[in-house]
């Protein structure tokens, strides 16, 4: 052993101390990305709830809303406009609109909690299940997730499972969206809480579905994110709910922010979910390769610098 130290190099040597004080430099600035790293995720998710919410506004003027007309409550015109909406309606960014309808009469519309599935005749069809409840969502949600479509599963050999559709259709040049009353999966039904006229029903046997959640971990995010979104909405406006809300539980898995909109003088409240395991690996393994490549760059460039010295003066 003191034979192989005795031949270890002084540059060598030298790099080995820069390596370590190195490190004592690096450390602090790790640490320092990391809780960086968190706020940038919140950041980056409000930034996600305003780009929606821009998105919302520019489906309104696409579509030609008059801003000082906006449509009333449980009218046709109000199921064409979420219709419009759907395709800003995603389960892990909920929102809620709140806008004054042409006699001033506040409006609040709540995003979709959208399922994609082939209808009868094989036309995609957004189904609504936003008026159930938490349970029946969770039981749902065991009986849907099994269906959800996988391109790994065999699609062709799988069983299908008859689905009844009980509740209001509305088609547009863009979308069909069917707001659920009623759903009946494989002679077990589950009706929404919040009571919807039956319109229109549709009967599929189905083999895959696009179901919103992925696990129950989503799902309960979704949960905790509306019962936020609502309990705000209950803090801000006296007439959003005639029952007293309670207050939710904070959690670190989403976000929320509001913006205001031009269409009826209307506030747009949102939240956006985090996925802390994922964004934590992508944000460390970009830490990890930069130290790296820094690390080594710069014990390359000591350690040629420290021997070309060392030569040069030797050499004298």
């Amino acid at each position: 052993m003191k034979k192989l130290l005795q031949n270890i190099t002084t540059p060598v040597r030298l790099s080995v101390l820069a390596a370590f004080l190195l490190a004592l430099f690096v450390t602090p600035w790790v640490v320092f990305g990391i809780f960086q790293l968190r706020d940038n995720v919140q950041l980056d998710a409000k930034c996600s709830i305003y780009f929606r919410i821009d998105s919302i506004n520019n489906v309104l003027t696409l579509r030609d809303y008059n801003r000082n007309n906006m449509p009333s409550a449980d009218t046709p015109e109000y199921d064409r406009l979420r219709a419009d909406l759907s395709m800003t309606m995603f389960a892990d960014m909920p929102y809620i609109i709140r806008y004054s309808d042409a006699s001033f009469k506040p409006v609040y519309l709540r995003s979709g909690l959208l399922m994609t599935c082939a209808d009868e005749k094989g036309r995609d069809v957004q189904y609504d299940f936003s008026g159930f409840s938490e349970d029946d969502l969770r039981a749902l949600h065991e009986v849907l997730l099994p269906l959800s479509s996988d391109d790994s599963k065999d699609t062709a050999s799988a069983l299908a499972v008859p689905i009844d559709f009980y509740g209001k259709k509305v088609s547009t040049a863009h979308v069909t969206l069917f707001t659920l009353n009623r759903i009946a999966i494989d002679g077990k039904e589950w009706t929404a809480q919040t009571p919807l006229k039956e319109t229109d029903e549709t009967h599929a046997q189905v083999k895959t579905v696009s179901w919103p959640f992925q696990s129950d971990k989503a799902l309960e995010t979704y949960l905790s994110e509306i019962r936020s979104l609502e309990y705000q909405c209950q803090l801000a406006y006296v007439d959003f709910s005639d029952t007293e809300l309670s207050v939710p539980p904070s959690s670190p898995n989403f976000v929320t922010a509001s913006s205001e909109i031009p269409y009826g003088s209307g506030e747009v409240l949102g939240a956006c979910s985090i996925n802390w395991t994922q964004e934590y690996q992508d944000g460390l393994s970009r830490i990890a390769v930069r130290c790296v490549c820094m690390y080594v760059l710069v014990l390359m460039i000591f350690y040629k610098c420290s021997k070309r010295m060392l030569s040069r003066s030797e050499n004298r």
